[in-house]
């Protein structure tokens, strides 16, 4: 076993490349060895294991039982090498160019905007394009490569990944306080003033419970984004229904209440089978995949 386990690399190469050609002078016209490389190299590791490892007849060389044993360990180290090869290079490639990457205004403005800086510098050749939008882009047709969404399923033709939950609550500020007392319930709400949303955000679960809360009377104003109806919290103009993690950071804003259990959305981050395989793609997704689940207290609105 001593005398095996001493086998060089160089050794096992010149088996491997003599058994393929059938000759010592066969693998030497294939490869960059000497024909006397490999025959002091195949007579040296027989001398080593003290048992032959090719027959010899009329030039051609045949595994013995005992080399075919080496030959195919000398394959599998050469295939394990190739694939380390092949993973380090990989591995070394940067991640480059434009990625498109659509998202609602309140995951851009209030989430992506401040963390890219981190994925820039683990990734200084890559430029995320954000692509603004609370309508869905349709990635099976290359509008955007990369969507972060909150939504109850990923959609046809898509792959992704739910990383967890955000949650909503009525939200009101300090500004607004300071006029008429804040309310600790939805049985409290009559008379506020109620932020709604706009026809573009009609399918949001939080427009549909504020729709719920003015019980047909009319809002004080209505918003077509989420960054829109946040700023006006903010400034005192009335209460709105917002995600924990817009809400939480609005200075001199507070928590009221929350809404309907939280009104849960599953956050995804999705992307089409053919983009999951490009460097750049899996770059965004292997980063912000981490990010989202360590963010989770903040998207679940807990202090």
């Amino acid at each position: 076993m001593t005398k095996v386990a001493s086998l060089d690399a160089g050794t096992l190469q010149a088996v491997l490349e003599v058994a393929r050609a059938g000759s010592p002078s066969g693998a030497a016209s294939k490869g960059d060895m000497q024909p006397s490389t490999l025959y002091r190299r195949i007579d040296a590791a027989e001398r080593k294991v003290a048992a032959p490892l090719f027959f010899r007849h009329q030039g051609m060389w045949k595994p013995t039982a005992l080399g075919n044993n080496l030959v195919e360990i000398a394959a599998e180290l050469e295939n394990r090498l190739r694939d380390f090869a092949l993973a380090a290079a990989a591995h070394n490639v940067r991640a480059e160019g434009v990625l498109r990457v659509t998202t609602s205004d309140a995951f851009a403005h209030f989430y992506l905007a401040s963390r890219l800086c981190n994925f820039h510098r683990e990734h200084p050749g890559l430029r995320v394009e954000l692509l603004t939008t609370n309508l869905r882009l349709d990635l099976t047709k290359g509008e955007a490569d990369i969507a972060l969404r909150p939504h109850s399923q990923p959609g046809d033709g898509l792959i992704g990944r739910c990383l967890g939950r955000m949650f909503h609550a009525v939200y009101g500020s300090k500004k607004y306080g300071g006029v008429r007392p804040l309310p600790r319930s939805a049985d409290d709400l009559k008379g506020h003033h109620i932020i709604a949303y706009g026809t573009e955000l009609s399918h949001f679960s939080a427009a549909q419970f504020t729709n719920d809360l003015l019980k047909g009377d009319a809002a004080i104003a209505s918003f077509n984004t989420v960054t829109g109806l946040a700023r006006a919290v903010e400034s005192g103009l009335g209460l709105a229904a917002l995600p924990c993690f817009v809400g939480d950071q609005l200075p001199n804003t507070q928590k009221l209440f929350p809404v309907d259990n939280g009104l849960p959305a599953d956050i995804w981050l999705l992307c089409h089978e053919k983009q999951r395989r490009t460097k750049k793609a899996r770059a965004f997704l292997s980063h912000f995949a981490a990010a989202i689940k360590a963010d989770a207290p903040l998207f679940e609105g807990r202090d």
